[in-house]
């Protein structure tokens, strides 16, 4: 009994936290559902799913697990733009339009807000990737009469990481700076360089350091 009562406030607090995150999530989740760049991104990816599942060659080895392996490029670079785009402007929008400061004059935290736009994202982005699964099962079972659950689950699971990601790096980006322009720019260049100048920095720093390149990529 001793130890339980100072925990009860502790978890009254947690409790407040989340509701309070939920409420802001629910908002955002909204935004980014009616925005619509997303929807023309999570558009071109359900496409792109139903095209590449149709278009292997069904006489290859194992056709549906080729079709996962060729569906990875588009939702490597579909997810993180998506989620760039749905979390630039979570903060800095608000901030641009003076809203941040009728939010903030509510009962709630900064760290309940940056939460709340994170969940709502994640939400949206999650939502866009689940439409992505079902299409890629259905165009599975309709032309191959199988479905290669454990890859296309790997697939989902990467691409929900992959949401998390950029999604997390866009609205802490966006909570940090003064405008929208400033965290698009920032997002972006941080795509870019994760997606084209990452390994060539990895591989620099190990011939700095080793006088030869790595022997794997």
């Amino acid at each position: 009994m001793a130890e339980s009562t100072p925990s009860a406030p502790a978890r009254s607090r947690v409790r407040t936290h989340l509701k309070q995150s939920t409420v802001v999530a629910r908002k955002e989740f909204t935004a980014a559902v009616r925005a619509r760049s997303l929807q023309v991104l999570l558009v071109l990816l359900i496409i792109a799913t139903g095209v590449v599942f149709r278009a292997v060659d069904g006489s290859a080895e194992s056709p549906t697990t080729v079709a996962v392996e060729l569906l990875g490029l588009p939702v490597q670079l579909i997810v993180p733009i998506a989620a760039i785009l749905a979390a630039s402007a979570a903060v800095a929008g608000e901030r641009d339009s003076g809203s941040l400061r009728v939010l903030l004059g509510m009962p709630i935290s900064r760290t309940e807000v940056v939460v709340g736009k994170f969940l709502g994202v994640l939400a949206a982005l999650s939502a866009g990737i689940g439409l992505m699964f079902v299409v890629a099962v259905s165009v599975s079972l309709i032309t191959y009469g199988t479905v290669p659950l454990s890859a296309l689950a790997g697939l989902i699971g990467g691409a929900l990481l992959l949401a998390g990601a950029f999604g997390g790096f866009a609205v802490g980006v966006s909570a940090a700076v003064a405008t929208t322009r400033r965290s698009l720019a920032a997002t972006v260049g941080g795509l870019f360089t994760l997606s084209f100048l990452w390994e060539p920095l990895v591989a620099g720093t190990y011939y700095a350091v080793a006088g030869t390149l790595p022997a794997e990529p």
